[in-house]
This record gives structure tokens, sequence and C-alpha cells, in this order.
């Protein structure tokens, strides 16, 4: 059976994005409550924060052992925008097509996963903010260029 590139190249990139087994953090109980950070073995190795977060991300290092936040299955890098207010999404329209909305999964039941709060769409979704910025996916993950960059992109630091 042939493997379409596109999907082998997914595949690829996510495993790549993922680092070893040991930095993708266990899944989500089945009650979607917080899921626990990895158990780091020295206080160096601890996240800058409180390494809580949402059964629709994961807590993992990159290549130089830095801290990030992705996407849960998908490992997809994850955004916020300088044109987002504190708990409120300005990315509508067009801008949801090429930068979708971090949504909530249907059966989650919190409201809150330690800098993490859900916020409610103009549409009526209900989407991710961390430290009440709206977060947000890319299609294909394509890494920002310089236009997205002077729009006010940035990839989410914890």
């Amino acid at each position: 059976m042939r493997i379409p590139s596109f999907a082998l190249w997914l595949s690829l990139a996510a495993f790549a994005a993922a680092g070893s087994a040991a930095d993708i953090p266990p899944p989500a109980t089945a009650t979607k409550q917080e899921t626990p950070g990895p158990k780091p073995q020295s206080s160096e190795e601890e996240p800058p924060f409180d390494g809580r977060h949402p059964g629709d991300t994961a807590l993992s290092k990159d290549g130089n052992g830095k801290w990030q936040i992705r996407s849960f299955p998908t490992l997809l890098t994850l955004y916020v925008s300088d044109r987002d207010r504190p708990g409120k999404s300005n990315c509508k329209s067009g801008c949801d097509s090429a930068w979708p909305p971090l949504l909530v999964s249907k059966d989650e039941a919190t409201e809150k996963v330690g800098d993490w709060l859900v916020i409610v769409r103009d549409d009526g979704r209900r989407q991710w903010a961390y430290k009440g910025r709206p977060v947000y996916l890319r299609v294909h993950d394509i890494p920002l260029g310089a236009q997205e960059i002077s729009e006010g992109w940035h990839k989410l630091e914890p």
C-alpha cells in the first residue's frame, strides 16, 4: 500500500517534534481532569511553570531541552496573537481558517487547568486560552515567517 507523501511527512514531523517517548506525558484520564506534567528527576529539569495542562495539550522538551506545549494528540505547534485581548479572540472569518483555534474537547469537564482557562468564541465554540491569551494552531504546522511575525503571531511559550 502506498502512503501519500503528505501523510508520511506529517507522521515524520509529529514523530520528530515529539522527542523521546519519555518526554511525552501520560494520556489524560477518562474524566479528562488535570493532566500532570512529567516527573522531573532534578530541579534543573522542572518546567518553568506548574506543569499542569489540559488533556488537549502535551508537555514535552524540544531537541535543545527547552519546554514546549503542543496540541495533543497531533503534537502541532501552538501560537498566540498580539491582536487578541485577554480572554477574547479576534481571529474570525478567514483568520480562523489559517489559524484554527485550539478548541476544547467535547468531553473536557473543567473550565480551568493551571494557567489554562476556557473562553467562549463569538460563534459559541469553546477555546483554550493560556494565561488569558487565546491559543491557536497553524494549518499544516508551517513555521512562522516574517509576515506572520509582523502581524503579531508568536509561538506559545510556557
